[in-house]
């Protein structure tokens, strides 16, 4: 096979380049050329545009995949094919229509799904373009690391790649924070169904992890604390502020953060739901304390009219 050259920096930001990068991608990984033919085959464009200091960004609302021309191309092959899975993947979710957690779920999951055919096509080209996997590997060991446990079962690796995405909680932080911060701003505006529906956990696995029609993903992950935790500090006020935007909207309560795990700074994770019933209980023990005290009598008078008191007070 001819060496292959890529360009270390932004000289050619034409047609020309795109269309380099595009050829070279399929020409060496499998996983790259089934992603960027089925995207193309579905309308999608290609272009160049600065996007901040992002690799790249897929545009729903105009089908065009966009590259960063400011980096190289070593760089951008990859990004072509986790920007062109994205135009493979399901565009019908109308986000203000379903819980917090369908919301957190859907966006991670469309992220991870990318990242993890990323991953592949950079690990496919491996041989002939290390500069490619080096590049990748740089940025996202975990999921490098993640992937080539099971390279040699492809679907599996995927999986195992896609998992491994929600390990960054500092990554994965950035877009639960983007997501709930769209979901507060759409609270005023999405009028009576605001987060009142809501996609199981698997479901969202089945319709975003799909490789030739098959999920790729184990069952039982999408429910897991795994994929489910939150960081305590940055994303779990903004859970919170979400909830009072819908109560005050539509005076909805949405309980689907019980769904959730939280992170706290020292590394302990937390299930909202136990913590939720452990502040109720406490709540309770509260309430009958102070019922309680200036009680008088025997003890086993007084912890009878304790046990009655934390009955009335839980509605129990």
């Amino acid at each position: 096979m001819p060496q292959v050259f890529l360009t270390s920096q932004n000289v050619d930001n034409s047609t020309d380049r795109m269309r380099r990068l595009m050829e070279t991608a399929k020409q060496h990984s499998p996983t790259a050329a089934r992603i960027i033919n089925y995207a193309f085959a579905y309308g999608c464009g290609f272009n160049f545009q600065s996007v901040d200091k992002a690799y790249g960004a897929y545009d729903k609302t105009r089908n065009m995949v966009y590259l960063n021309p400011n980096y190289s191309d070593a760089e951008l092959l990859s990004t072509l094919v986790h920007e062109s899975r994205h135009a493979l993947q399901p565009k019908s979710f109308e986000s203000a229509k379903y819980d917090i957690r369908t919301n957190l779920q859907w966006v991670r999951a469309t992220e991870a799904d990318a990242m993890a055919h990323e991953c592949a096509a950079a690990h496919e080209m491996k041989k002939d373009l290390p500069q490619v996997w080096n590049q990748f590997k740089q940025k996202h060991a975990g999921i490098a690391a993640a992937y080539e446990s099971f390279a040699d079962q492809p679907d599996k690796a995927l999986g195992e790649a896609f998992k491994a995405w929600h390990d960054n909680q500092k990554y994965v932080s950035k877009y639960d924070q983007n997501t709930l911060d769209q979901l507060a701003f759409d609270a005023g505006r999405s009028g009576f169904d605001f987060l009142k529906n809501s996609i199981p956990g698997e479901e969202i696995g089945e319709q975003i992890c799909k490789k030739d029609g098959k999920s790729y993903l184990e069952k039982g992950f999408m429910t897991s604390a795994r994929a489910l935790i939150v960081d305590e500090r940055t994303v779990w006020p903004k859970v919170i502020r979400v909830k009072q935007a819908a109560i005050e909207a539509t005076n909805h309560r949405d309980s689907s953060d019980e769904e959730l795990y939280t992170r706290a700074p020292d590394g302990t994770v937390v299930s909202r739901r136990t913590a939720k019933s452990s502040e109720k209980q406490q709540s309770v023990d509260n309430a009958a304390g102070k019922k309680c005290a200036g009680l008088s009598g025997s003890p086993s008078d007084i912890k009878n009219r304790l046990t009655a008191i934390k009955r009335r007070t839980s509605g129990r």
